[in-house]
């Protein structure tokens, strides 16, 4: 199998922290453990917010009971913006398959 499909499964939205029980806070064995994931949950929660986010336009029809017609309003809708492609297989493209093989690379 590969990494990938060996991950486990995050839901796109907000991820939750690990929350403790009051004994395992209390233990002085596991105090850097719990501190190390407060830290990363910290961390989590920055790299999230800085993730840059695209406004699309969206029509939402609504239906009006007062006068029975059904209204389309326009709203904006933020959703993160995909990962730009890597420079290294822009590199790799755009030289030449002759060149590749005049240089003995492809053989």
């Amino acid at each position: 199998m590969s990494q990938k499909s060996k991950r486990p499964f995050r839901p796109a939205g907000k991820v939750s922290r690990l929350t403790f029980a009051e004994e395992e806070r209390a233990d002085s064995e596991l105090q850097k453990p719990l501190k190390k994931a407060e830290k990363a949950a910290d961390k989590l929660e920055k790299a999230q917010v800085k993730i840059p986010k695209k406004k699309t336009l969206v029509t939402e029809r609504t239906f009006d009971a007062k006068t029975g017609k059904a209204k389309v309003r326009l709203c904006f809708e933020e959703n993160d913006k995909p990962k730009p492609p890597s420079k290294l297989s822009h590199a790799v493209n755009a030289v030449h398959g002759k060149a590749l093989l005049s240089n003995g690379v492809l053989s």
